[in-house]
Order: C-alpha cells, then structure tokens, then sequence
C-alpha cells in the first residue's frame, strides 16, 4: 500500500503537536531543534503508533547496556539513541520517508526535523483514522496466529499418536503374523464345512421336496374330507333309519287314502239322499211346522256337512303332496346314502393306497406322521358320521312326533263328524 505525506508549516505542527500528544513546543524550538526535543516527541510517536511504551524502550536499553558490560556508562547516552533509532527507522518506513538517520535524534537538522514530524503526525493521523480497520486486522492477525499455535499442536499430538501406533504396530506384528496363520487354518476348515454344508442343503432339499409332496397328500385328502363332511350335512336332512319302515310308512299312507275317498263317497251318498228329501219335503206345501223345523234342522245339518266334506277334501290334498313329497325324498335319501357309502368305500381305499405307497418309502418318519394324520382324518369323520347319526335321529324323533299331531288331529275330526278313524 502507498501513501504520500505532505510537509506541514512549523505552526500546523506546533499545533497538531499540541492536540494529538499534548505536548507544548514552541515554533522556535522547530526552527532550532535539539536532541532534547528529539527524545521527547518521537518516544511519544511510536509509543502512539506502534504501541511501544517507554518502559519497554527502558528495558531494551538496559539489555543492550548490560551486553556492553564495563563500558556501560559511556554507551548510555548512545545506547538509548540506538533503540529510538531502532522502532523510529520502522516508522518512518511506513511513512515513506526514507535515509533515516542517527543524527537526525542527536544532532537533527530543522528541515529533516520538520519532514520528520511531518511523516509521524499524518502516519498518527492516518491510524486514528482507520483504528478500527487495523484493530480488526490485529484481532484477525491474533486469531490467525492463535489458530496457527493450535494447528502446530494438533500437528505435533497427530504426529505422536502416529508415533505410538507405529511402534504399537511393530511390537503387535509377530502376534499378526501368528493370527494370521490361525487365519489360514480356519480358512482351511471353514472351506471344508462350507462342503459340508453344500451337502447338507442338498439333503435339506431333498427331505424338503419329500415333505411338501407330503403335505399336498395331505391336503388332498382334508380337501376329501371337507367335500364328505358337506355332503353328509346335505344329506342328514334326508337320511332315515330304515327303509322297509318308510314303505310301510307309505302303504298306510295309500291305505288311509283309500279310507278318505270311501268316507268321501259316503258322505256324497248321504248328501245326495238329504237333497232328495228336501225335494221331497218341498213338493208338500201343506207340511207342519214340526216338518220344517226338521227341514231347517235337515238344511243346516247338510250345510254341515258339505262344510266338513270340503275341509277334508283338502286335508286328503295335503296328505297326497305331502305322500308325494316324502317318498321322493325317500327315494333320493336312499340314492345319496348308496352314493356316499360308495365315495366313503373308494376314499378309504385310495387312502390305504397311499398309506401303502408311503410305507414303501425310506422316510419312516415321515410316514408315520402321515399315518398318524390319516388316523386322526379318519377318527374325525367318524366322530362326523356319529354326530350326522344323532342329528338324524333327533330330526326322525321330531317328525314323527310331527306325525303323531297329525295324526290326532284326523282322529279328532273324524271323531266330530261321527266317522271311522282311519288310522289305527
């Protein structure tokens, strides 16, 4: 950086002397200077520019005059010049002015003194003007130098801990060198159990595929199951306990039918003689009171009559569907139970097939197990069949309980029209 520092007049001086050091020097003294003002306005200049107290330009001196030794005293005078030269020849460096001399402090001329001074104050004035500029390059250039110390000792802490891991490193290598020979056994023997291994998923695999051929039999066979277990819910509405007493059922069925009709042709035997007698009675106008009152009592007997003739004209309808209805039911329960005792006899012997195929194989174990599931298949559809049984039978007890009602009720109305019952 370049600066250009005008020379002042002696009386700017005095002044600007006056308010940046606060010493008091008359103009006279610049026309004439002496060392005695040399000594005292440039210590202040560097104390104030560069921040070098007096008593550190005390405490070189008297370093540099206890190297002189003997000749201390006569070096005193010359000794403290020296150091004022010293830190004053920096300064005006940095001021531009240049060929700085040592008898410009002990001898000094006015006009050297004057541009001197010159350079000092507007060196002074151009700090004040930019204190707070190199305040922060003095803290940046403080921080630098702290990071710098920092870095060095981290440097030097890295350095050593590469130091300790190198010599740990050199005492750990015959105990590497023996790790690794283990290393190589173990990689040995890890290769030979790596061939093991292969052999044994291989096996692993093989009972694998066993197993799962085994359990699709198996689930084959539930699937089995499930469609008997369906087929025997479908039929156990439909199954009864004996056939010869359903067709025994059915002939006393037929038989009361017969019954019913011959009671019916009674009954339009009987209404037909009652029409002619009213006929009869209708011819004879001079009848009495006594004979139409029976007419009356005739009339509505007949009304009666044809009342209950209707009614059991539809109680024979119902008992001829419902006839119907249950010998075709009979008829299909006895195909689905051939049907299912079939299925039950070709399921049972596909499965002894299997149980036979599967006792010819080598795993024994698996096997058994399948046995033992089939066992327990079997076991289930039994306990299936038993409670199919009971639930039939519980159905067969109702309905003939339902039969028995009906039953009683013909009985009943053939009780009330004064007819035979047919059912004994």
């Amino acid at each position: 950086m370049s600066y250009s520092f005008p020379t002042m007049s002696s009386a700017a001086l005095v002044q600007t002397i006056s308010e940046i050091w606060q010493i008091n020097v008359p103009v006279s003294q610049l026309s004439s200077p002496t060392s005695a003002l040399t000594m005292a306005l440039y210590p202040r200049a560097i104390h104030d520019i560069m921040g070098v107290s007096h008593a550190r330009m005390i405490a070189a001196q008297q370093r540099a005059i206890t190297a002189v030794g003997e000749q201390a005293d006569v070096a005193a005078d010359t000794t403290e010049f020296t150091v004022v030269f010293h830190y004053l020849r920096k300064l005006c460096q940095v001021a531009k002015f240049n060929g700085l001399r040592l008898s410009d402090i002990y001898d000094p001329e006015p006009d050297r003194t004057i541009k001197i001074l010159s350079a000092l104050i507007n060196l002074a004035q151009f700090k004040a003007e930019r204190v707070s500029f190199t305040e922060r390059l003095s803290e940046q250039s403080s921080r630098t130098f702290e990071e710098q110390r920092q870095l060095q000792r981290q440097v030097q802490e890295a350095q050593a801990k590469v130091d300790r891991i190198l010599r740990e490193r050199a005492a750990e290598e015959p105990v590497v060198a023996a790790l690794e020979r283990e290393l190589a056994i173990l990689q040995e023997e890890l290769q030979g159990l790596v061939a093991q291994q292969k052999d044994n998923t291989a096996r692993h695999s093989e009972l694998k595929e066993t197993r799962l051929v085994l359990r699709r039999q198996l689930e084959r066979i539930m699937e089995e199951r499930k469609i008997a277990t369906e087929a025997n819910q479908e039929m156990r509405g439909m199954i009864v306990e004996d056939p010869e007493r359903l067709r025994f059922f059915i002939a006393e069925l037929s038989k009361r039918v017969a019954t019913y009709r011959q009671t019916i042709a009674d009954n339009d035997a009987k209404a037909k003689e009652l029409r002619s007698k009213m006929e009869r009675s209708f011819t004879h106008e001079s009848t009495d009171l006594q004979q139409t009152q029976e007419l009356q009592r005739a009339q509505q007997a007949l009304n009666e009559l044809i009342s209950q003739q209707q009614q059991r004209k539809i109680d024979e309808s119902e008992l001829e569907s419902k006839l119907q209805r249950t010998a075709k039911k009979i008829e299909n329960a006895e195909e689905r139970l051939k049907d299912a005792q079939l299925t039950t006899q070709r399921r049972k012997e596909a499965a002894q097939a299997k149980l036979d195929r599967l006792r010819r194989k080598d795993n024994d174990a698996d096997v058994a197990e399948m046995q033992q599931q089939i066992q327990e298949i079997e076991a289930e559809m039994a306990e299936e069949v038993a409670r199919n049984e009971a639930e039939l039978n519980s159905m067969l007890a109702e309905y003939w309980k339902a039969r028995k009602a009906v039953s009683l009720y013909i009985e009943t109305i053939s009780t009330q029209l004064d007819f035979p019952s047919p059912i004994q």
